[in-house]
């Protein structure tokens, strides 16, 4: 037990960063609590217990990394039990990550009835006492399936760092979205249905990560049958040689890798257009956010070519806009095809135009920014931009919302744009090759 908790504690604190986050979650959590115990709950103390939930997933957002590693390390496999040592540490961590905010929530119930009102009668207290365990056994079993999978979906970005691993992200993203559920009428039968789903998801996912070494060479040579022989280097890859050497060579993967999502997403359109329009936006940072590999992949160019650190940020930044560019036209099409078909309010679509481009211009930027790996100052403002295109979304959905306000904020964003390229072309104008190498991004991700 005492190497589960070391594990647990190196997953919340294993960089200064992530310390920083799992304390700020923790606090936040702890803060909820007690105002409500203080008060009523209100939106505010909610705000703050979703806000400090997503500090600590952000916290410990190295623990799939980290528990992949391990669990392929060859030295751990000499440890007693130890690859149900890891299970046992990344299911905890998930639980810590996901039972706060349903625990809180419950909490915040119980001070809801009025103490100087008239006494409850026993029939009322058995049937707010059986909403309650409903309430929590439902919220807690959805809360740590979300989080389970946004565990996977950070897997898939942090272990293979390629464009395969993006678009796996996206397919994880579209089942916690549209993961089929019963329309039960009976609730003690849906928080049933819920519960054993969580359980089921959680013991599939169990089983396999204890026998994957058993069955590692089994899907080795399936891979092979299936690919038919290995093709040759000149098969594989086309186009620029800056093209080929930063990822972006074939941006129509992407592109096209997007399509299912968002025809999916548009189901959401139906009742939530706030939503539909903040799922394209996330989808157009997808296109923007593998910018943040530019430095470490442009070393090897940079040696190849007689180019200063200013003229090949010029050529990383032609690169990427190359591809960008087509995977953004391909979003847009679909954003006024959908729209168009759906009827969805004219603002809407007029609001969500820029706000695609400005999702994409944006991530791309702060993607090139990252020139020593990616830090508490790049991290907060990533959060931050995020937040902001989730609310001028939300803000462009709401019926007779304000234009003007919504025309501001897009602006203050495209203000943002250009300031994050001029800091951006600063600093791979003093760009330290040494301190954006892929062997030392993966040590400063070791634990402490």
């Amino acid at each position: 037990m005492k190497a589960v908790m070391r594990l647990i504690v190196t997953y919340f604190s294993c960089t200064p960063a992530a310390r920083a986050f799992s304390a700020a979650g923790v606090l936040l959590i702890v803060a909820s609590w007690v105002a409500m115990r203080l008060a009523p709950p209100t939106f505010a103390i909610g705000v703050a217990l979703m806000v400090g939930v997503a500090a600590l997933y952000v916290g410990s957002s190295m623990m799939p990394l980290m528990l992949g590693r391990l669990a392929r390390a060859q030295t751990f496999r000499t440890v007693p039990f130890g690859r149900i040592k890891l299970l046992v540490s990344g299911l905890l961590t998930v639980l810590i990550v996901a039972l706060p905010a349903p625990g809180v929530a419950v909490y915040g119930l119980l001070m809801l009835p009025d103490p100087h009102g008239p006494p409850p009668t026993p029939a009322q207290l058995a049937m707010f006492h059986s909403g309650l365990v409903q309430t929590f056994w439902t919220t807690a079993s959805t809360c740590i399936l979300i989080a389970g999978w946004l565990y996977v979906v950070l897997w898939f970005i942090t272990s293979q760092r390629s464009l395969a691993g993006y678009l796996k992200a996206l397919g994880v993203i579209v089942i916690v979205l549209f993961l089929p559920t019963r329309h039960l009428s009976s609730p003690q039968a849906q928080v049933a249905w819920d519960v054993m789903l969580c359980g089921a998801t959680l013991a599939v996912f169990s089983i396999l990560f204890l026998v994957w070494p058993q069955l590692r060479p089994l899907v080795r040579r399936i891979r092979g049958i299936t690919a038919g022989g290995e093709r040759s280097p000149a098969a594989r890859l086309g186009g620029r040689e800056t093209d080929l050497l930063l990822g972006t060579a074939n941006p129509w993967l992407l592109a096209l890798g997007q399509l299912v999502p968002v025809l999916l997403a548009s189901r959401i359109g139906f009742y939530s257009p706030a939503v539909w329009l903040y799922y394209l936006t996330l989808f157009s940072t997808v296109a923007g956010a593998i910018a943040g590999q530019a430095a470490e992949r442009s070393r090897g160019l940079w040696l190849r070519g007689d180019w200063s650190t200013s003229q090949l940020f010029v050529r990383v930044e032609k690169s990427f806009w190359r591809h960008n560019v087509r995977v953004l036209g391909v979003l847009l099409v679909l954003l006024l095809a959908i729209g168009t078909y759906e009827k969805l309010p004219v603002m809407l679509l007029a609001a969500g135009l820029p706000l695609i481009v400005l999702g994409t211009v944006l991530s791309t930027y702060l993607g090139l920014m990252v020139t020593r790996g990616l830090r508490a100052p790049e991290s907060l403002l990533a959060i931050a931009v995020m937040l902001t295109l989730m609310a001028v979304a939300v803000l462009a959905a709401r019926p007779g919302g304000d234009l003007f306000l919504v025309g501001a904020l897009e602006g203050a964003l495209a203000l943002l744009a250009v300031v994050l390229r001029l800091a951006a072309r600063g600093r791979w104008a003093r760009i330290d090759w040494t301190q954006c190498r892929t062997d030392r991004a993966l040590r400063s991700r070791a634990p402490a």
